[in-house]
């Protein structure tokens, strides 16, 4: 039914995709998805390169951060070449890709996006809403991922929210 498929698409989105479900109506009226998703692009790359990789699931999503880092930075180059040995810099390279890609290609900022002036309390308490949301409409229990997954997503949104909002 069209409810189930919508329901899916609001609790298996991913962390931009959850952003701009919960941001997009309040915040950024008269945004377009594409511009709202570039403006976090830095943003979410800067709090990607500073978690921490010590976990065992942080350690795979850094290897495929890595894999996509060296595609995007060494295309169209020999990828045999030793100069690809920086792969414990890779998020800071995908980062630093991120803001200049941000910076030529004229993205405006998440900041001069926003309708008004919202501070972090209230994007964060709209994140708050929309993950009670989806758990309520998932049967309760806890917010839109399932245990820690859910409290990680929550944290990596607030980061990329705050890193976002200072660019």
């Amino acid at each position: 039914s069209l409810l189930a498929q919508q329901m899916s698409m609001m609790t298996a989105g991913t962390i931009p995709h959850k952003m701009a479900h919960a941001l997009m109506p309040a915040y950024f009226p008269q945004c377009h998805i594409v511009t709202y998703l570039a403006s976090i692009l830095p943003g979410l790359c800067d709090a990607l390169a500073a978690r921490d990789t010590s976990s065992s699931s942080n350690g795979k999503v850094l290897s495929m951060v890595e894999s996509v880092t060296n595609s995007i930075i060494n295309c169209g180059e020999d990828e045999s070449d030793d100069d690809n040995a920086n792969a414990t810099e890779s998020p800071m390279l995908l980062s630093s890709w991120a803001s200049q890609v941000a910076m030529e290609a004229g993205i405006p900022s998440m900041a001069s996006l926003a309708f008004g002036t919202p501070d972090l309390n209230a994007l964060v308490g709209s994140l708050d809403s929309y993950e009670t949301l989806v758990a309520s409409l998932n049967g309760g229990g806890l917010k839109s991922g399932s245990g820690a997954r859910g409290r990680d997503d929550h944290w990596i949104m607030e980061d990329v929210l705050q890193r976002s909002l200072n660019r």
